[in-house]
């Protein structure tokens, strides 16, 4: 597993423990908590290269067509995953 996913993972589970401990739940909404604030993680590291991808490319010449194969790569190199 990519260390990326490790970390994002560490942190879901921290925070799906501590509140499952506050709200004295049971194991199914610990998973639900889980894998939301996982899931939540992981399309927050996306937004994060998009937002820094921009800048590589001006407005007047961003083309969806161009930039889309450039955010895969670096998706693919974050996360350490092949499509």
């Amino acid at each position: 597993m990519n260390i990326i996913f490790a970390e994002l993972e560490q942190k879901a589970h921290n925070y799906a423990a501590s509140t499952f401990i506050e709200s004295h739940g049971k194991q199914a909404e610990y998973n639900r908590l889980f894998i939301d604030k996982f899931a939540e993680l992981i399309v927050r590291e996306c937004m994060g290269i998009c937002k820094k991808h921009p800048s590589r490319y001006p407005y007047n010449n961003w083309n969806a067509d161009a930039v889309a194969p450039h955010l895969v790569q670096q998706f693919e190199e974050h996360f350490g995953v092949e499509e």
